[in-house]
């Protein structure tokens, strides 16, 4: 049995992407000015380094505080629903 690829996740995927990168935009662009293309860089990877700390540390850790959850439950239950729409 082949599992089908959701295009609900495709597209969710693609539009998270976008945003992220129109929020990093004017922070990077003033980082090139100011510094460089270095330092542009510097802030691209740290935006980039924020966000998935927030993203994959923080954002379960708060959510499963106030659903009253496990940390694990809620790991779990992102993967389920990876794995699921995938």
């Amino acid at each position: 049995m082949e599992l089908k690829k959701s295009p609900f996740f495709s597209q969710t995927l693609i539009l998270t992407i976008i945003i992220i990168v129109l929020a990093a935009i004017p922070s990077v662009l003033i980082a090139w000015v100011q510094y460089g293309v270095y330092g542009a860089l510097m802030v691209l990877v740290i935006f980039s380094v924020v966000n998935a700390i927030a993203e994959n540390i923080i954002f379960p850790r708060k959510a499963g505080k106030g659903l009253q959850l496990s940390i694990y439950v809620v790991f779990v239950s992102v993967f389920f629903w990876i794995w699921i729409l995938r």
